[in-house]
This record gives structure tokens, sequence and C-alpha cells, in this order.
């Protein structure tokens, strides 16, 4: 019995310990349930990851089969995983032969030192293009054992490509840049980089060139240090100039001086600029510091103005010299053609007083004669009224033959209208003797006007010149002109009076001259204040305002060619200024023009001045 209840607990224990590996074995499965979910859970976030990664994913076992890859195969170099999966990287035609040596050393590599290796490789793309990729290499190892290879590829020919316009690009600049410091060291300028705080950052090699300092030192300095390293003077024109200069670059303004540097012993330009950014209005805080050796150009400017000066003085000497000739020429050349006008006026003088003589002669017989005749014709009219009577008393006394010799003279009376006869024959006389007694006046008029130069000076009223004048040149006015006089009461004066004529005939003739139809002259004269003014004004054409400073001028003219010398009104002029006297002219273009002309009592002498 014992027995048997040992078997059955025995037998009980077997059946608990069974039951304890049941659950243990139960328990196990469910681990391996477990691991095995985790496993097919991770190998499907692996091949999520594996499949959807950016990047071509490659398996090769060491002798370079492929086992696996990815999707992007296709993308990069475009085979299908169908047309890789089993054969050997090398038989696919990845690479040339050269890069395909690389590849089997990098394998070498990666197998023997069991460490990750990345390279750039170029590899033929399916089409046959050329692509640049880079190879992560990194060995599988499963329990300390060696095993597969993975390569991650990833196509890095844009980056190449960008990698080497930028290398390009990076060549262009830093040979811009060698240029532009060739060109900046090449400069006798010093020109130098100085940035926010003042200190310069850049300079070219003409620091050295004006013994201030080795290139290499010049950075970090301040400007003022370097030009004037032992100046300690707070008015120094150059810290003064930077104090204001930096204050007009922070506005976007430059600034610039020149001054002699005592320090530096020359003269400089220095200018300070703001720095902009490239094709912008945006300012950076650098600023550009240019200084400038002047001292060659001061010395040429001083050199420029002095000899400048020197040309002036000789242009002034020689604007002096040519004014003093122009004026002796103009002088001369007037006083000839005033000359000459006077030989012409004295030629046309005597001949005008030759003529006057010839005429006196015959005028004075015709104007004896014509009285005579007129003595004689009262004469006959007293004999013819005394023939009348006697006619009467024939006719009384009843004889037929004093009758019939009465009626015979009636008869022939009648006939000739004896009474008309003697009217017109006193008319005749009467006129012809006003007609001789003009001649006289105008031989007298030709007589004075023969005489236009003489020299002495003489008392002479100014109203009878006017007239006598107006007698001489009559034939001229009188078809173009009314002549309206309006003569004042005015004293003698002590002048020239036949000079005084033949102004007064100028402005008449020129006044006539300037009327083109019928007009008007109109001459006034009056004194005022001790001295006598003569107007002569016309209702002519008018002297535009550009002519008005010129018509005193010799041998200026408007008129036509053959009608003007230019002389009249310059000799008038110098007539009006020899007696001490003035000139002055008005006109309106289209209404007239009036000359008024002044003069003193008393001509004035020679050495005095004319007033």
């Amino acid at each position: 019995m014992e027995d048997n209840r040992k078997t059955k607990q025995e037998l009980l224990a077997e059946l608990a310990q069974l039951r304890r590996r049941v659950g243990q074995l139960e328990a196990l499965q469910n681990s391996h349930r477990e691991v095995v979910e985790a496993l097919r859970e991770s190998e499907a976030k692996y091949r999520t990851i594996f499949e959807n990664a950016n990047d071509e994913i490659i398996y090769l076992d060491r002798s370079g089969v492929i086992i696996d890859v990815n999707g992007r195969i296709e993308d990069v170099l475009g085979y299908k995983r169908e047309e890789v999966i089993g054969r050997n990287f090398a038989e696919l035609g990845f690479f040339e032969e050269d890069e395909l040596l690389k590849v089997v050393e990098l394998m070498k590599t990666v197998l023997q030192q069991r460490r990750p290796q990345i390279v750039e490789l170029e590899v033929n793309h399916k089409s046959g293009n050329k692509l640049y990729v880079e190879a992560n290499t990194r060995l599988i190892e499963k329990d300390g054992q060696v095993g597969n290879l993975c390569v991650i590829v990833r196509d890095i020919t844009e980056r190449k490509r960008v990698e080497e316009e930028l290398i390009t690009l990076w060549r262009k600049v830093e040979q811009a840049k060698q240029e532009w410091e060739s060109a900046a060291d090449s400069l006798p300028d010093l020109v130098c980089l100085v940035d926010g705080g003042g200190t310069i950052v850049r300079a070219n090699r003409t620091v050295e060139a004006w013994s201030l300092g080795q290139i290499e030192n010049v950075k970090g300095r301040v400007v003022h240090g370097l030009l004037h390293p032992k100046c300690g003077d707070a008015s120094c024109y150059l810290k003064s100039f930077w104090e204001k200069a930096w204050k007009r670059t922070i506005r976007g303004q430059s600034a610039r001086c020149e001054a002699y540097d005592q320090f530096l012993k020359r003269y400089l330009s220095i200018e300070l600029k703001p720095c902009k950014r490239s094709r912008s209005e945006e300012l950076t805080s650098f600023r550009v510091l240019i200084v400038r050796d002047i001292t060659e150009r001061k010395k040429a400017e001083r050199r420029l103005t002095e000899a400048k000066e020197r040309a002036e003085r000789a242009e002034r000497a020689l604007k002096k010299g040519n004014a003093e000739l122009k004026r002796v020429n103009k002088e001369l050349k007037e006083a000839h053609a005033q000359l000459l006008q006077r030989e012409k006026l004295a030629s046309i003088g005597q001949l005008a007083a030759g003529i006057a003589h010839e005429i006196n002669n015959p005028a004075g017989f015709v104007f004896s004669n014509l009285n005579s005749l007129q003595e004689y014709t009262e004469d006959f009219i007293k004999i013819l009224k005394e023939y009348e009577e006697l006619l009467s008393v024939c006719k009384s006394k009843g004889d037929e033959e004093l009758l019939s010799l009465a009626q015979r003279v009636e008869r022939v009376k009648e006939e000739l209208d004896v009474d008309l006869l003697l009217e017109d024959i006193k008319d005749a006389i009467s006129e012809s003797l006003e007609g001789a007694e003009r001649i006289t006046k105008i031989v007298k008029d030709l007589k004075s006007f023969a005489h236009v130069d003489e020299a002495e000076l003489k008392y002479a009223n100014i109203n009878e010149g006017i007239e006598s004048t107006l007698n001489i040149v009559w034939n001229e006015l009188k078809y173009k002109a009314e002549v309206v006089k309006e003569y004042g009461e005015l004293p003698d004066i002590e002048c020239y009076p036949q000079q005084l004529n033949q102004v007064f005939m100028n402005l008449l003739v020129n006044a006539a001259q300037a009327i083109e139809e019928r007009g008007q002259i109109r001459i006034r004269t009056y004194s005022d204040g001790g001295r006598v003014y003569v107007q002569i004004s016309d209702t002519g054409v008018g002297i535009p305002k550009e002519n008005l400073s010129r018509i005193f001028e010799p041998f200026f003219t408007t008129k036509e060619v053959g009608k003007g010398t230019g002389l009249g009104l310059s000799m008038s002029y110098g007539i009006i200024k020899k007696h001490g006297g003035k000139i002055d002219v008005q006109s309106q273009v289209g209404k007239g023009t009036t000359f008024t002309i002044e003069l003193p009592l008393r001509a004035a002498r020679e050495g005095e001045t004319p007033g």
C-alpha cells in the first residue's frame, strides 16, 4: 500500500513537473511567437525603410554577387531589380576599368579593416550617361563573423556639377580678387578699407611705398595712427576731417579735403566714401579711404597760375595796346574821313561861291532892270492916261478926222485889252522882283555855306541860321513833308554859325529821307537856364533800338548804298561837342525821331572842358 502511495506521489510530482514543463514550453512558445512577430514587424519596418530610402542600397556577398537591392537602383542606374539580383556587379558594366579596380580595392579594405569606407565614383548609367555617386560601404557581421557587404549609393551628380561650378566661380573670384589687389597695389594712391570701428581692415602696398610700414602690420591700426603716428595735436587737420567725414558717410555722403601734410611733407587729397552693397543702395559698415599725393599737381597748378597771370598781364597789355591802336586808327580814319568831307565841302563851297558870284551879277542886272522897268511902266501908265484924256477931247470937238482917229484907237485898245495888259505887267514885274529877291537871298545863303570851315567865332541867331538852312534844302523837303516852325525868343550865341548850319542841314535832310511818303517835320527852338535848345522832329520810319547807340559812329549808316556815307551825324556830333554842347536822340519805330541839340551861350575854347 505504501508502495502504491509513493508511486502515486511520485506520479503526482512528475505530473506537477510535467505541468511546469508544459507551462515553460507554452511560455517559450509564446515568447517564440512574440519573437517571430517582432522579427516580422522588424523585417517589415526594415523593408519599408529599405524600399523607401532616398539612396540606392545594395547587398553583396564577399565575392561581389548582388543579393538584394531596393527600387532606387532603377532611378539611379536605370536597371530593374531582377536584372541585377544574383549577378556579380563586375559583369554589369557599372564601372570603367579604372573605377572597377578602385571598387575592388575598396571591398578588400572594408573586409580587412572591418571599417566603413566612403568614396566617390564615376559610374555608367544603363543609358550610357556618366554619373557621379558617393558609395558608403560597410561590413555586416554576424556573431563576430564576416558577413555580407552593404553599399549605400547616393547620386551626387548634381552636387558635383554645383561643386565644379562653385570651384570655377571660386577660382574666378580668387582671380578677380588677385587682379583687384594687383590693380589696387599698382595705384599710386593709398587705398584702405576701414571697418565700422574706424580701424583698417585692408590696404594696398602704397603704405610700403610711402614708408608707412609693412602691409602685414597695417591691419587693425587706425588711420590717424598710420599717417600721423607721432602726432599729439588735438587740432590736427586729419582728426578734424575724420570726425566730420565719418558723420557724412553715415548719411551715405562722401567727404573730401586737400591739405599740406606737415608730417608727410606733401600735399594730400583725402577722401572718405561709404561702402554700398553690390547692386544696392544699402550701406555697409565699411568705409573706403583714398589718400592721393597731389604735390606735383599743386606745383603744376602753381606754375600754371603763375603762367596764367603772366599771360593775363601780357593779354591785358596787348588788349590795351590793341585798344589804343584801334582808338588811334579810328581817330585817324575819322579824321581822314572828316578831312575828305571838309575838302569835299570846301570844294562844294568854292563851287557854290563861284556859282553864287556868277548868279549874283546877272541877278543884280535883272533886279536893277526890273526896278527900272517897274518905274518905266508907271510912266507909260501915266502917258496912257493922258492919251485917254486926249481921245476924250477929240471926241467932243466933233471933227470927223479926229473922231475917226479916236475910234481907231478905241478899237485897238479893245483888241489889245490894254487895261488887262497893264494889270498883268504890274503883277509880272512884282513877281519877278520877288523872285529876284529870293535869288539874292539864296545866293547870300550859298555864300554863307561856302565858308563852313571858318575858324572865327561870332555871335549869331540860331533861328536865322535855321531859316537860312531851310532855304538851301527846301527842294529836299517840300515834296516830302510839311515843315512846322515853332521858333522861340532866342539870344544870340557865340558859335561857328556855318558849322551849326551844316548840322541843321544834316538833320533836316535825314528827317526828309526818313519819311517814306508824306509827313511832317517840326522845328522847335527855345532857351532855358542860359542854354539854347533846338529840336528837329519827323514822322518817319524811326530808328531801331539796337541802332540808337551807334548812329553817331563814323561810317555807320542804315541807308542804301550810294545814299549815305555814315559821316553826317558823326560830323554833327563832333561840331556840337566842339561848341561844348550836347546832341540827344529819341526814336520809336514807325512813329518818328526827335533830335535835341543843347548849346551854351558861349562856345567852348580850346583847352576848356565842354559842358
